[in-house]
């Protein structure tokens, strides 16, 4: 979030100790891989990916901070399938982590002078004055878009909990909103409509018979959430910045702002090197050549077929679709068990989806892949679906699939 160099020191330091809290974990819980499932093998295909088909790498002869943690990120990818027991401990931080930016979001725009003299002078970003008087809210991330995505994330994940999560519903609905909130102070416009989508398919979803009604009660769900916004915008104006983003951009005349012109650049460097692409991270190099700074795609996918072409993108995009299609699956085993909502692998079952469905629509416009504050919770909710696939034993009979086994998750 910009504080890495405040906690750690230096990039080194954090993931040092990463990796030696792998290694710990490696030699405590005697690892074994047994029975291998597909997801392991595309999480060593993208470590070796990162690897080898990176001109950072090639140029300075070593493994650069950057590259070494998105390998960390798959080793513990790896590492969760065999622990049983960390799921709920995960939902649990990533919420306090999401409570705490939503506070601190609110507090620094109700106190400016706060914002001014303690916030912004942590981090070395020229634009968070400006960012921050234009009304979008960095909160305590260097820059708008990065608590966007905090908060974006935490959103979706309290979203589908209080949907599934019957017993704590009434506390769930209430931080969705404090943190709902505070997205709103951010600007954010994507983040809005991707959580109607996340809304809409965790909905579609859960155990209602009727399609109809749970149509229904979508449709009243975003007349409240609009109205809710639109009332309460009336007394905290800025809570309809999002709104106004929305409205200027499309006046603008580009609604991509600029990222036409990146997609095209990153189009034209596949057609030139479409089969492995020119290497992990490089084309923020050839940006940097165009237009004077490092900047992303923001786009995952477009920025994938550049970066390492037709192989690369097909594996990244192979475990995207192998994962949302696992969820699916398992949530239709489960409801066909009579396992109701509210139960922990059902709501383990909806946030995986809700995190995941963030992850890959942001991915449009946005870049999670590159980004670890999307990154880290949607490798975890990933690993929560491979890891519930494992804990199952299933069997047809009848033409059902019936759940024989079940071991503690």
């Amino acid at each position: 979030n910009g504080l890495h160099d405040y906690i750690f020191l230096k990039e080194i330091f954090a993931n040092v100790i990463l990796l030696i809290m792998c290694f710990v974990f490696f030699y405590l819980r005697k690892f074994k891989i047994g029975k291998m499932d597909i997801s392991y093998f595309f999480a060593v295909a993208f470590i070796f990916l990162i690897i080898f088909n990176n001109g950072d790498n090639k140029a300075y002869h070593t493994i650069t901070m950057p590259c070494v943690t998105m390998i960390i990120c798959w080793l513990i990818f790896i590492f969760l399938q065999k622990w049983n027991g960390w799921m709920e401990k995960f939902i649990k931080i990533l919420i306090f982590f999401g409570l705490l930016h939503a506070f601190i979001t609110w507090i620094t725009f109700l106190f400016p002078s706060l914002y001014y003299s303690l916030v912004a002078p942590l981090f070395n970003n020229a634009d968070i004055i400006s960012q921050y008087n234009n009304g979008w809210m960095p909160g305590l991330t260097p820059h708008y878009s990065t608590n966007g995505m905090y908060l974006g994330v935490v959103s979706s994940a309290l979203l589908s909990l209080s949907i599934s999560d019957k017993k704590n519903r009434v506390k769930n609905i209430a931080m969705f909103i404090f943190v709902f909130s505070a997205l709103l102070l951010s600007g954010k416009r994507a983040h809005v409509l991707i959580l109607a989508v996340v809304l809409f398919a965790i909905f579609m979803v859960c155990n209602l018979k009727d399609k109809g009604i749970k149509l229904i009660q979508i449709a009243l769900i975003l007349i409240l959430i609009i109205s809710l916004i639109v009332f309460a915008s009336l007394i905290i104006p800025e809570l309809s910045n999002f709104y106004e983003r929305f409205i200027s951009t499309i006046e603008s005349g580009d609604i991509t702002l600029g990222r036409s012109d990146r997609f095209k650049i990153a189009l034209d460097i596949f057609a030139e090197n479409p089969l492995f692409g020119i290497g992990w991270r490089q084309i923020l190099y050839e940006y940097q050549n165009i237009y004077g700074y490092i900047i992303d795609t923001h786009n995952i996918y477009i920025q994938l077929l550049a970066e390492t072409g037709i192989f690369g993108t097909f594996l990244f995009v192979s475990f995207f679709a192998y994962c949302l299609i696992k969820t699916f699956k398992i949530n239709k085993i489960r409801l066909k068990n009579n396992i109701s909502n509210g139960d922990k692998i059902g709501n383990y079952i909806l946030f995986s989806l809700a995190i995941q469905l963030w992850f890959l629509i942001y991915g449009l416009t946005g870049n999670p892949l590159y980004d670890y504050q999307c990154l880290i919770p949607y490798v975890f909710s990933c690993a929560m679906i491979t890891n519930i696939n494992r804990s199952f034993t299933f069997k047809e009979k009848n033409s059902d699939l019936e759940i024989i086994n079940e071991k503690r998750v």
